[in-house]
């Protein structure tokens, strides 16, 4: 448990240049969310990693951190994140800012908030930082501000990351899963409950794959494609009550195959902005009385 201080940054847990590391346990790791004396800072970690190969961290509690539950920054390679439980983090339930082969699985994420951006994953490297090789797999983001986010500053790089069979629920923000700035992102076999916003929102990702992903939303816009390269969206849910719009804008290529979209709708858009090169619809649709396509 972390003695509660007025440091911008303080760790638990900090390992910088290490290979071939393994923390487990039954245990918990606290922060100072709660009891933190300063007002100043968001990088009171509860495990943070720098310039390390071939690390674990497996069946832990990371808990009420100033500012992220786990950071991995700094050429971190080969880190896995497993049967972890993140509660609590004011910042974020792990970042990533300069790793490659990072795996975050079968882990639990829950009530992160307090400062931006709030989410339980997010990907963005630093100026002139890489990130690639990412996995997510069967993580649940649960009532936390934001769910899965991915951003990169400056000269900065993402490559690939691959998100598959997560559960997205009870967030607060615009958009609870955004994919942003990356050269090929693919998303499958995830639920996302995005109640009044926006459930995906994803910008100017050069290679995009949505493919049996299920929303459930009110939003009029739950799912947003802008400005990417090649996108290809497959077998996709979409479950709402009043109004759906698909929006598609400034895509290079674009291929929609068997989206279903059901349960009740009375008013379906599917809107189609300044689109070149292919495109390709075959859309089932249920229970509509409207159906409108701008070209």
């Amino acid at each position: 448990r972390l003695i509660p201080n007025d440091y911008q940054g303080c760790y638990v847990i900090f390992v910088d240049g290490c290979q071939n590391v393994i923390i487990e346990g039954k245990g918990c790791i606290y922060g100072d969310k709660y009891t933190h004396k300063g007002d100043n800072g968001q990088w009171g970690h509860g495990i943070n990693i720098y310039n390390s190969k071939n690390f674990s961290i497996r069946n832990l509690s990371v808990k009420d951190c100033w500012g992220d539950c786990i950071y991995v920054g700094e050429n971190s390679e080969s880190i896995l994140i497993d049967n972890c439980c993140l509660d609590n983090g004011r910042r974020q339930g792990v970042s990533v800012t300069s790793a490659n082969h990072v795996q975050i699985s079968n882990t639990i994420i829950t009530n992160i908030a307090g400062s931006d951006p709030q989410y339980g994953i997010d990907i963005e490297p630093n100026e002139g930082d890489t990130v690639d090789n990412v996995i997510i797999n069967n993580v649940q983001c649960l009532n936390c501000v934001g769910g899965i986010t991915s951003w990169k500053s400056k000269n900065a790089r993402i490559g690939k990351i691959k998100i598959s069979n997560c559960i997205i629920k009870g967030t607060t923000a615009k958009r609870a899963v955004v994919l942003e700035l990356a050269e090929e992102i693919e998303m499958k076999d995830c639920v996302v409950y995005s109640g009044e916003n926006d459930a995906i929102n994803a910008t100017r990702v050069d290679k995009l794959t949505l493919k049996d992903n299920k929303i459930i939303s009110t939003n009029e816009s739950p799912l947003n494609i802008i400005k990417c390269g090649r996108s290809v969206t497959r077998n996709n849910t979409i479950n709402k009550k009043i109004a759906m719009f698909f929006i598609i804008h400034d895509l290079l290529e674009c291929y929609i195959n068997s989206e279903i979209i059901t349960t009740g709708n009375r008013i379906i858009n599917i809107r189609l902005f300044r689109y070149n090169i292919k495109l390709r619809c075959s859309i089932q649709i249920t229970y509509i009385s409207h159906l409108h396509i701008e070209t």
